[in-house]
């Protein structure tokens, strides 16, 4: 077997070192507790969809008023543009949805995209860790 060396580290320790921290990133941090949205407002939820527009790259998002108000989880589901009829024209979408989860940390809300691990402070929000 040939082994591939970089500036005298192997590939193998390579990953074995940078694994750990690309598996970390998406789970929330130890003093983290999930939350909810509390007196949901104007404010908050503009500055929410701001977030999840920004996760997602400038896309157009719709959710309802009472997001994140039962739940720590907000499940985004890519639009699926549709004819005249109401059929889809892409057939089914085989896009997985984006999921975000609301966290608690000390009197701060922190919203992280499972996916890749980013996290936001949400500073117009009140939350309360369930």
């Amino acid at each position: 077997m040939r082994r591939y060396r970089f500036a005298s580290v192997t590939v193998c320790q390579l990953s074995l070192a940078i694994g750990p921290l690309l598996g970390s990133a998406a789970w929330p941090e130890p003093s983290d507790r999930p939350a909810i949205i509390v007196n949901p407002s104007d404010a908050s939820r503009m500055e929410l969809a701001h977030v999840v527009r920004e996760a997602l790259h400038g896309a157009p998002v719709t959710f309802a008023d009472d997001a994140l108000t039962a739940s720590n989880t907000l499940v985004i589901e890519h639009a699926n543009p549709r004819d005249a009829s109401g059929r889809p024209l892409n057939g089914r979408s085989l896009d997985r949805p984006e999921r975000f989860e609301l966290f608690a940390r000390k009197s701060r809300c922190v919203l992280v995209q499972s996916r890749t691990g980013r996290r936001w402070r949400l500073r117009h929000t009140a939350c309360v860790a369930t």
